[in-house]
């Protein structure tokens, strides 16, 4: 089996998931893993709500179901992690890294306190929440909605420019030494973020697939250690 990894946006907009092929560019070489990017047709063109988080998880597992066969490792693109402790527990031993999780710990391997930029308010309580019951409350600093919904973002990027990097600033004030853009659509934003801000900034798109390149690229040796042994 060719070396795979997955990365499933599970909202419906195809702008998005080109920003997120655009983001994972760097991760791509020539001998390496395929990374490649899927779109769930029955998302929403936006995930924003505790609901529109719960919908998604169905179509999600049927999709790593149908491709784990051909798949190392998979990545889930939306900041909610939606389905990723189901994926977990239905496919034991199948690396599946959510891109929320993903970030935070690069964000703490690059600095003490991060700053978060959500998309919206009830995303930015969920992601609170989250952050507070998994013990990392104290290591944020600061965190913001933009107001800007996933459309926006792949549409305007000149109209979404100044307002993230407005909020970006007001994180460092509040002291973050790192930042978190809490969306998937924001990865064309980083490296803009990172110039005006003046602190590490975390595309959690990137960050879970540096993760999953690596989970795929020790799947591919076990397999050929696996294989010489067989062949002894």
């Amino acid at each position: 089996m060719a070396e795979r990894v997955l990365v499933i946006n599970p909202n419906s907009d195809r702008g998005c998931s080109a920003g997120i092929c655009d983001a994972l560019a760097p991760l791509r070489m020539a001998g390496g893993p395929a990374v490649d990017v899927a779109t769930l047709a029955e998302g929403p063109d936006g995930i924003y709500t505790n609901r529109q988080v719960a919908f998604v998880v169905e179509p999600l597992m049927r999709l790593i179901e149908a491709e784990r066969a051909r798949t190392d490792a998979f990545v889930i693109a939306c900041y909610s992690d939606p389905g990723l402790e189901a994926a977990r527990e239905a496919f034991p031993g199948l690396p599946v890294f959510g891109i929320r999780e993903s970030s935070v710990a690069v964000a703490l391997a690059r600095g003490d306190r991060f700053g978060m930029i959500a998309a919206v308010d009830s995303s930015l309580r969920r992601h609170r929440k989250w952050m507070q019951a998994s013990g990392f409350g104290p290591r944020l600093a600061a965190s913001e909605a933009s107001g800007l919904s996933i459309a926006a973002l792949a549409a305007d990027p000149a109209g979404c420019r100044p307002r993230l990097v407005e909020i970006g600033k007001r994180l460092v004030a509040g002291g973050a030494d790192v930042i978190i853009t809490a969306c998937a659509g924001m990865s064309p934003y980083r490296a803009l973020l990172e110039q005006e801000c003046g602190v590490a900034v975390v595309d959690p798109v990137q960050a879970a697939g540096m993760l999953a390149l690596g989970a795929a690229r020790l799947a591919a040796a076990a397999r050929q250690e696996a294989g010489a042994k067989a062949a002894e």
